[in-house]
This record gives structure tokens, sequence and C-alpha cells, in this order.
């Protein structure tokens, strides 16, 4: 349904704003449905991704997973592409996904905020009936009027409360209307889309119908298209073209590629768009943090806008193009401090998503940066030129940085806290 990619450039681009999702490139209300769900989901999958860490660090007051590991387990819990596992969301999701519009579950207690139904009650619910909306459309379905209920009868005696779930399931028809507003989100189209389009919609509604000649019709007259008219794009426009568009370029040379079952050109775009991708979301600035949270009151909300601001200035880890030739001992171990350096950088980021800081997650960060300077000073030592120590200073010029600032906003919640001691 939506890839790690996929939910990451959903959340980099766009907002949320009084409900109502806006695209952050124009400040344009965003009216197609599908991307609105698409966009609530990403944020939910974000979010509870961004809470699980934080428990981690909490609990543990360290952990070695990424915001990538965090996100794709989040990812797995709720099904986001079909997984089954033994998490109480995912069997909630998938449970809720077999039933016919009702759906009853026995759980301890009655709190429903903090527990599993968490994302079917406010202030989670907006995101998780977009989610459950958008999963029920893979099934060629849609739902509407979802309602929770409780019967506490059993709650003093057994402890125990029936969570009743009931909700309207309608068949989902894609309207004109919204694939129109999907095909002009991008600039990259087929130079035949419009003769293509219609054939796709003459082969589905022959499908529906069970009508197999003028599905196969519909079907070859695509692939004789596809096969006169390849999509073809000269190497210097494509150096002047974004990554996205680039993205949206390779998706169709995919679909080519899928139409001819042509599986070696599949495998190659298939590859490059993994790439794109990856370039795409190392290249996004996610500001999730100009979105309200799921929890109104903040927690030492030390006017982290204008350190993000700060950061998108001068903080911005640079991708140092190697200066050594060949795989050398330092080469090796300047590589490892590269990493490591962007991992934590990313966590910091990752830290600065919402309106909430953590005292002892920043304690960590600032830890484990001080580590590196001392790795990053000691590895000037081993430098045989003056490329190698250019290479090492600039890598400590940025951790010195990093570090800076990470130290101001540490002082600034000390002082807050100093503060409330007082009053």
């Amino acid at each position: 349904m939506l890839s790690y990619e996929e939910i990451m450039n959903y959340c980099s681009k766009y907002k949320i704003e009084n409900n109502i999702v806006i695209n952050k490139q124009n400040n344009q209300q965003v009216l197609d449905e599908d991307t609105i769900l698409k966009v609530k989901s990403s944020i939910l999958i974000f979010r509870e991704s961004k809470d699980s860490y934080q428990f981690d660090i909490q609990q543990f007051g360290k952990t070695k997973k990424s915001q990538e590991d965090y996100i794709k387990n989040t990812m797995e819990k709720f099904s986001v592409n079909n997984e089954s596992n033994s998490y109480g969301i995912n069997k909630l999701i998938n449970a809720i996904l077999c039933s016919n519009g009702h759906y009853e579950e026995m759980m301890s207690g009655d709190d429903l905020q903090n527990s599993k139904f968490s994302i079917l009650v406010a202030p989670k619910s907006e995101y998780g009936m977009a989610y459950l909306r958008l999963k029920f459309r893979e099934k060629g379905l849609d739902i509407e009027n979802l309602k929770i209920s409780q019967d506490l009868s059993e709650l003093q005696h057994n402890g125990v409360s029936k969570v009743i779930i009931d909700f309207k399931v309608n068949k989902y028809e894609n309207s004109p209307k919204n694939e129109q507003s999907n095909n002009t989100q991008s600039s990259v189209k087929h130079f035949r889309a419009n003769e293509l389009n219609k054939l796709e919609k003459q082969k589905q509604i022959a499908k529906q119908n069970n009508d197999y000649v003028a599905y196969n019709y519909a079907k070859s007259a695509i692939e004789k298209i596809i096969r006169k008219s390849r999509m073809e794009v000269d190497p210097k426009k494509w150096e002047s073209m974004s990554i996205q568009e680039q993205i949206d370029f390779v998706k169709i040379k995919i679909n080519e590629s899928k139409i001819l079952h042509d599986q070696d050109e599949f495998n190659y775009w298939n590859a490059n768009l993994d790439n794109l991708n990856s370039k795409l979301v190392s290249n996004q600035e996610i500001e999730i943090h100009n979105q309200p949270s799921y929890n109104s009151a903040p927690v030492a909300n030390v006017q982290k806008e204008n350190y993000q601001e700060q950061d998108n200035k001068d903080s911005k880890l640079q991708k140092f193009k190697p200066a050594i030739q060949g795989e050398t001992e330092l080469t090796i171990l300047v590589n490892q401090l590269k990493e490591k350096m962007n991992k934590i950088n990313a966590e910091y980021k990752f830290m600065l998503l919402d309106n909430k800081i953590d005292a002892v997650e920043l304690k960590v960060l600032i830890s484990r940066i001080n580590e590196l300077i001392d790795n990053a000073n000691s590895l000037k030592s081993l430098a045989n030129n003056q490329n190698e120590v250019i290479l090492l200073n600039s890598i400590l010029e940025t951790l010195h940085n990093e570090q800076k600032k990470m130290i101001e906003m540490q002082n600034g919640i000390e002082e807050i806290d100093d503060t409330r001691k007082t009053l």
C-alpha cells in the first residue's frame, strides 16, 4: 500500500492545518481524496514510530535502531503491506478488514486511548479512519460512519470491557474526478497517456463485466501502443529534471516493462527507482514539527522552530566527496565515522519532528557526538596527505556545529526546569 519512501515523501510534501491537508510547495489545499488519505496515513505511521522511539529512549536510555528501522517496524505492526504477525494492532486491523462491518473484542480495563484501539478514538481517530479507509480500498471497498463503543457491564466484576466497532461497508469506485486529480500531480506523463488511460478504463470495465473479448482487445491495444511509442528522455534533459520528475519517468518505464512482460527491463528500472527514492528521502527536510501533535500540551518546547531554522541554514551534514583514492585503512575508518555521524544527525532531526524534547534522549545524542569528535581527532594522526587532513577537518567542523546546537538546546531545557522549580 505504502513504501517507506512514500511515507517520508508524503510527510515532507504535505502538512495538516485545521484538519485540512495542504501542499507545502504551493500552500494550496489538497482536494484529491486518495492523496488526503495517504497523507494522513503516512503521518499516523510516522507519529507511531516516533512514540516507539521515545519509549525505547525512556526505558533503556539509548537505541541502536535508526529512524528508518522504527518506521519500517511500525509499518509491519500496522500491516501496511498486508503483513500478519502477533502485534495487537496488527491483529485488530486485520480482524476489522475481515469483518462485514461489525467487530467485538474483550479488553482489560476500559482505557481505549492507551490501548491498541487508540487509533479509533480522539485524538488519533481522524488518522486511524483514513488509514482503515485506505486499507479497505485495497479490497475494492470503502467504509464510513465508523463508531466505537464499550459494554462496561463486566468491568467491576471481572475488570474487562467489551469493545464494539460498527461501520458501513460500501463498494469503492474511483471517480473520474479522482483519476484526473491523480494524473495531474505529475508533470511527467507518457505522450500517449490519454489513449492509454482510456484503454485501461475500458479494460477494467470489461474485467468487471467478465467480457473477455473486450478485455483482450483493450489489453492488446495497450501493448501495441507501448511497443511503438516507448517513453524516452534526452540525457541533457534528464540532468535538468528534479528527482521527483526522474522518479515519475522511471515509474512509466516500469509500467512499460510490465505491459511488455520484459523482466530484465523491469529489474533495471526497478533498481533505478530504489536509488532515486533513497536519494529523494535523503534530500528531503521533514517538517512535521509544524503540525499539531496528538497531544495538545507540548513538553519543554524550547523554540524548536528556531533550532530547525538554524539547522536548515548551516547544520546539514554534507555529502563529502572521496578525497582518498583506494580503500586504505583511513578511508574505511573515515567512512564508518561519516555513517555514524549521518545516523546521529538523522536521529536528532527525528527528535525535532514533534513538539516534545526528551532531555534523556538529547543527553545520549550529545554523548555520542562527543565520542565521534574524539574519534575524528584520533584519525587525524593517521592522515598521510593534505587532502585527508582537509576532509577530517571538515567532518570535525560539522560535528562541532552539531554539538554546539545540541548543548544550546540542553541548556534551554535546564533553564526551563530551573524556572519551574523556583515557581
